[in-house]
């Protein structure tokens, strides 16, 4: 990966033709468009397609309408069409509201929608309260809590203050794990209670209504009930940039200590960063800029000791320097760094580098 291109990976790919009815089990042809179930991916080589397959069908004519929507399914499974639903009430605590379905450029059910995760979510919760430590369910059930992330807080918050003084210790200890971890998902507002819809003009939190969105297709229509859609945003409307500073320490050292971010990427998000600052290269009695030392040594090809770099989850180290803009190419957390030869990582690099970071989601 580098800062200026992405390269495009194996991609599912499906034209709406009502006479397909799926294609090796992946992927299904669905209210006209497209489902792309969790499965293995198809390889088209050389076709200019992204995930869903969107470039090459509005290339042929084929794409969804202007203002159809995408719905992701908890399952795994995406949906794209136009919902027919005319409206959405939704009860807020200073009132009703009615929204028209036009208006609505994305939406959340939260938990109370989704009556199976609230259940999981609490048993987990209540199993991870529990006193005896040497208990592998009750180990294993904390290590679930963390790994779901911040997005929890709440509802941890909420069991915490119902448990009894036993139950709250272990509770608490989970809390402040969660609270001082970085690894957070800016994109799952999921685990709180009410619903959230987001319009051209704002953002509202209730209970909504109807408990089913009705999507119109060339081939059909067909129901989706509110409790199987994780999240649904209309095609074409980019949301909002989050605008984040981090600063990267001398500590934060090219594979021993990442720095994450809190931002999860995903494929065709785009990401502007500029650094600034200045890291001691103490072997060397150098200073170092965002862009790195290159009389200070190599970390590694083309990235000097001192340079800030970056990746992806666990993809590949790329460089990142002083500026850099580039459209992700795979999903996950992104990481900043300071490029070091691992021969000198363990020493002490005082300073620490200013990045700020601009996220634009894929629409």
């Amino acid at each position: 990966m580098s800062c200026m291109t992405a390269m495009p990976r194996a991609l599912a790919l499906v034209l709406t033709l009502a006479l397909v009815s799926s294609v090796r089990g992946d992927l299904e042809l669905f209210a006209g468009y497209l489902i792309q179930g969790p499965g293995p991916q198809i390889q088209v080589d050389g076709a200019p397609t992204d995930d869903d397959g969107s470039q090459i069908t509005a290339l042929l004519g084929l794409g969804p309408p202007p203002g159809s929507m995408r719905l992701e399914l908890l399952d795994g499974s995406v949906i794209i069409g136009q919902v027919s639903t005319p409206e959405l009430s939704i009860k807020t605590e200073f009132g009703d509201l009615k929204v028209p379905m036009e208006s609505v450029t994305a939406l959340t059910p939260g938990l109370d929608s989704h009556p199976d995760m609230d259940r999981r979510l609490g048993e987990l919760i209540q199993q991870a309260g529990q006193t005896k430590d040497d208990d592998p369910a009750i180990g294993a059930a904390r290590e679930k809590l963390l790994a779901l992330g911040a997005a929890i807080i709440p509802e941890l918050r909420r069991h915490c203050e119902l448990a009894d003084d036993q139950g709250k210790q272990p509770l608490n200890v989970l809390l402040e794990t969660l609270v001082n971890q970085e690894d957070q998902d800016d994109r799952l507002p999921m685990f709180q209670r009410e619903d959230t819809v987001i319009t051209s003009k704002f953002k509202v939190v209730g209970k909504l209504s109807p408990g089913e969105l009705k999507i119109t297709s060339r081939v059909g229509p067909v129901t989706v009930k509110l409790s199987d859609v994780r999240t649904a945003r209309r095609l074409g409307v980019a949301a909002d940039p989050v605008n984040r500073t981090i600063a990267v320490e001398g500590a934060n050292i090219l594979g021993i200590n990442f720095k994450k971010t809190g931002l999860r990427l995903h494929k065709g998000d785009q990401i502007s960063l500029t650094a600034s600052g200045s890291v001691n290269l103490t072997p060397w009695d150098a200073l170092s800029t965002p862009d790195g030392a290159a009389q200070c040594g190599w970390a590694l090809p083309g990235i000097a000791n001192g340079t800030l770099v970056a990746r992806i989850g666990s993809g590949a180290v790329f460089k990142v320097g002083s500026k850099c803009s580039f459209t992700a190419d795979q999903g996950g957390l992104l990481q900043l760094a300071v490029a070091m030869t691992p021969d000198y990582a363990g020493q002490s690099f005082p300073g620490q580098y200013q990045v700020k970071i601009t996220h634009q989601a894929r629409e």
